[in-house]
């Protein structure tokens, strides 16, 4: 129940976020047309139906109106900033011309807010900090990185990410170790279906799995009162559920909002006591309880044949204490050997190029 009540509200909160970012752009921007007809007269609105007989146009005060298809002249789309019927200057026209078989089609040259397939990799920095309350453990580091990924847009959204980060961390308790190396990889696969709002904005959400291996190396290492070191391998499996968001501000610049929760399905913690004495033997401890979140925010410039984006990140991780494994010594039994609960907080920034 505890757990279901954690995703209840991680879900309350991602979709407060998504509604208020994309409530702001829709109430910017605010799709209208301007239909000319043969008469001379122009009517502005929004166009609710369409078809080869007549086009039904709602106007700014609500009113229908209907006019027949073959009237029609023209029809310029405008973006109107303050919903006022005032057409905003430099919008493209569409106009309609007669296909083959003498039906008519819509000619647009307006490009999709997201492509049909999108390569993405850049460099990333973040801050990485880990916790063991219980114990006033703590770990605290710079971390280096690059990231990749490819998604496939056409209503429904598929995607694939990959990232590695290295560096270094401070170890502090009782006793203190400085630059302890760090390996962090994760990799994941997230399936979803895109949603426009006003075709100024789009909505992502989506699920899918991932995977995160954390390596400590701090074999060989003592700290500053003489306790020796050893290397811990954490590994994590869990399901991200999400929403994305992307809106087009102006001039070739686009913002976006990621919300994300993500549902802990199992861990293994590794600790490899040998490396502080051959005697102990390593142990694994599994972990079976536990949430994370993340959330990062896009700001993103299109370009003719690259993009670029600059997205700043938070990724926190919460979990629960691990069930208790045995720890031999010269193969009898010494003691038992468990992983506290502990968190970890990783906030940085993206750099990106979007091919």
């Amino acid at each position: 129940m505890k757990e279901f009540k954690r995703i209840f509200v991680c879900i309350s909160i991602i979709l407060f976020v998504v509604l208020i970012n994309t409530t702001v752009f829709a109430q910017e921007k605010v799709k209208r047309s301007a239909v000319q007809f043969k008469d001379g007269s122009v009517v502005q609105g929004n166009i609710v139906e369409i078809n080869n007989r007549t086009i039904k146009i709602e106007t700014d005060s609500g009113k229908i109106v209907i006019r027949q298809f073959d009237d029609i002249v023209s029809v310029e789309d405008y973006v109107d900033e303050k919903k006022t019927t005032e057409a905003k200057e430099g919008e493209k026209t569409e106009n309609f011309s007669d296909k083959a078989d003498g039906e008519k089609t819509e000619k647009s040259s307006k490009e999709p807010l997201i492509a049909k397939h999108t390569w993405e990799i850049g460099p990333e920095i973040s801050h990485i900090r880990y916790e063991e309350p219980s114990l006033n453990v703590e770990e605290n580091g710079i971390m280096y990185g690059i990231g990749a990924s490819y998604a496939y847009h056409n209503g429904v959204m598929l995607k694939g990410e990959i990232g590695y980060s290295y560096g270094y961390v401070d170890y502090k308790n009782s006793g203190e170790t400085d630059n302890i190396e760090d390996y962090l990889f994760e990799m994941r696969v997230l399936a979803g279906y895109d949603f426009s709002i006003y075709e100024s904005s789009i909505i992502t959400p989506y699920i899918g799995f991932g995977y995160r291996w954390l390596y400590d190396d701090w074999g060989g290492m003592t700290t500053s009162t003489g306790a020796n070191g050893y290397d811990r391998e954490s590994q994590y499996y869990y399901i991200p559920i999400g929403i994305e968001t992307l809106s087009d501000i102006s001039n070739g610049w686009f913002f976006g909002i990621t919300a994300e929760f993500d549902y802990f399905l199992e861990g293994r913690q590794t600790s490899y006591l040998s490396n502080a004495d051959p005697g102990y033997n390593d142990i694994e401890n599994k972990q079976k309880d536990g949430h994370g979140f993340r959330g990062s925010l896009k700001f993103q410039k299109k370009g003719e044949r690259i993009g670029y984006i600059i997205e700043p990140f938070v990724r926190y991780w919460k979990i629960d204490k691990s069930e208790v494994e045995n720890i031999y010594y010269n193969g009898a039994l010494w003691g038992y050997g468990w992983e506290p609960e502990n968190k970890s907080t990783q906030f940085g920034i993206i750099f990106t190029a979007v091919f």
